[in-house]
């Protein structure tokens, strides 16, 4: 029973091995880095309008300070200027990474906007109640 257990386990260690070797393992390469650092620089800028497109799976950025517009779509980056103009081929993993960054972006946006609004309702809500205190009861 030993003998057969040690051959299954060096069948499973080679079969590992021959899966690690012929599996790609993509590389970030220096133009996908480059490309994410613009993006991230981007959106940390709170003048930096970001959209997003659930039907075309898009994202977009632009700097009207930079006048650059950034898209993010499933393809890549682009990055346009009126001078130059960049499409950036993204590896899977990287792609992932960016556009993650976009979505907590839109959520963060999303928050501070809803709690800016609530934070109105509030304070309307007390002049409302401090107005009908004040209201002589007839």
């Amino acid at each position: 029973m030993n003998f057969v257990h040690r051959i299954r386990r060096i069948n499973q260690k080679l079969g590992i091995l021959l899966l690690r070797s012929l599996s790609t393992k993509e590389e970030v390469y220096h133009a996908e880095r480059e490309a994410s650092t613009i993006c991230r620089r981007l959106l940390k800028d709170p003048d930096t309008e970001v959209l997003s497109s659930p039907l075309s799976q898009k994202f977009y950025l632009k700097s009207d300070k930079r006048s650059m517009l950034l898209v993010l779509d499933s393809y890549g980056i682009s990055i346009v200027n009126h001078v130059y103009g960049y499409n950036v081929q993204l590896s899977r993993k990287m792609h992932k990474i960016i556009e993650d960054s976009f979505l907590a972006e839109i959520d963060s946006r999303r928050a501070k906007m809803e709690e800016e609004y609530k934070s109105n309702v509030k304070h309307s809500l007390q002049y409302i109640a401090k107005s009908l205190k004040d209201e002589k009861v007839q």
